[in-house]
């Protein structure tokens, strides 16, 4: 009987959507930077491509979620990158939001479920804690 092992990767993985179409150059640019200016591996996934086979076997230390999941209602976040989320439980999340105004009772649920642990935000730090915490 053959074992599934998961393998732990010590590296970030990047979560992103890019149509396959022309799109803001500024989405691209944000996302390689990550990879120029970390010291950590990182490994960046279109979501656009779909859901990588690949990824059921690891788990990263730590998953960024990029802006541009975000940018309209629904995310670019399928059901299948959610079970991914989910089931990385001991991955250190960070989510990066634009456009926070826009759906943001989805947005809590969407941090609360998969249990983000930390927010980029242009939200003011007084305000912070009124409008995340929770």
């Amino acid at each position: 009987m053959k074992i599934n092992s998961i393998k732990e990767i010590d590296g970030v993985l990047l979560l992103y959507h890019h149509f396959l179409s022309s799109n803001a150059s500024t989405i691209m640019d944000h996302v390689n930077s990550f990879k120029r200016h970390s010291q950590f591996n990182v490994f960046s996934v279109n979501t656009e491509l779909g859901f990588p086979s690949i990824l059921k076997k690891h788990r990263f230390r730590i998953i960024v979620l990029h802006y541009s999941l975000f940018g309209m209602w629904p995310h670019h976040v399928d059901k299948s990158f959610m079970a991914y989320l989910k089931e990385s439980q001991n991955s250190y999340k960070v989510g990066f939001f634009q456009d926070e105004y826009w759906a943001c009772q989805k947005r809590f649920e969407f941090i609360d479920e998969q249990k983000l642990d930390c927010v980029y935000t242009l939200v003011e730090p007084p305000y912070f804690q009124d409008t995340y915490h929770r």
